[in-house]
């Protein structure tokens, strides 16, 4: 952050010192945008996506306590299926004879 404020005052300074035309308001776009992107690079390099597949038998595939489930796929070119609970794929055809999950996580490192 302390970056970013030195860049918020360098920015000032040039505005001041140039003949280029600055006014608050540009300075305090230039501002959320700067601290958007120094949030954003802190944030993502810190966060990863951590991810396993689930495969069962049947019509539910259930993710790990802590994992969520992203997509679902079944067996049967049964290509209907939903989230049940934020924590189980069920696929909705009869007669299943398997179903999976890819259940993810945000971590950070």
């Amino acid at each position: 952050m302390k970056s970013t404020a030195l860049l918020l005052l360098l920015v000032a300074l040039w505005c001041s010192s140039s003949s280029q035309q600055c006014n608050v308001d540009d300075l305090i776009k230039l501002g959320g945008n700067v601290l958007l992107k120094a949030l954003a690079s802190s944030v993502s390099d810190k966060a990863g996506l951590q991810c396993t597949n689930v495969k069962a038998t049947g019509s539910y595939a259930n993710c790990p306590s802590d994992l969520t489930p992203m997509s679902c796929a079944c067996g049967n070119a049964c290509g209907s299926w939903d989230i049940q609970n934020e924590q189980t794929c069920h696929c909705q055809c009869a007669n299943q004879d398997w179903s999976s999950a890819r259940c993810c996580k945000i971590g950070t490192n």
